[in-house]
């Protein structure tokens, strides 16, 4: 009888540790879009950053990268996908307070757009509202990244 109460209790333990885990990993944010190469010289940049509410930069998630050999242009089409973990450039956990997601990308050498969204660490999760600002308007650019989005989870 005190074995199958042992057994029990060791069964129960072992269901409840994927919530136990996934309680330590923490909340994150997840910034996404869709990404399409575009043709010319100038196009193709962007980065995805948090900034806390002075505007300091908090942690840099992608930045496109210069090099001699491939270039400064990502080379996959499709969704992007960048997560934060609340944490700063040392790895260090962030203070409670408010901070902000920005998503910019150069859609054609002037032209520039700058999504931001301005959210809470201690919100729960859920989407954060986006704005956008277009530099100067590019038609021919102007799908370069769309359906932009930023999830607590």
């Amino acid at each position: 009888m005190m074995k199958k109460y042992f057994l029990a209790i060791i069964a129960a333990m072992l269901l409840a540790m994927p919530a136990l885990a996934q309680t330590k990993k923490g909340k994150t944010l997840e910034v996404s879009f869709n990404y399409q190469k575009q043709a010319g010289p100038g196009s193709n940049q962007y980065a995805v950053w948090i900034e806390n509410e002075k505007g300091e930069v908090v942690k840099t998630l992608f930045v496109t990268q210069l090099d001699g050999v491939t270039g400064a242009t990502p080379q996959a089409n499709g969704k992007q996908t960048f997560t934060w973990d609340f944490t700063d450039l040392q790895g260090k956990k962030v203070k409670d307070g408010k901070y902000c997601v920005k998503v910019e990308a150069t859609l054609y050498q002037a032209s520039s757009i700058v999504y931001t969204g301005s959210f809470s660490s201690k919100d729960k999760a859920g989407s954060v509202t986006l704005t956008s600002k277009l530099s100067e308007p590019d038609e021919a650019h102007k799908d370069m990244i769309t359906d932009v989005k930023a999830v607590i989870k």
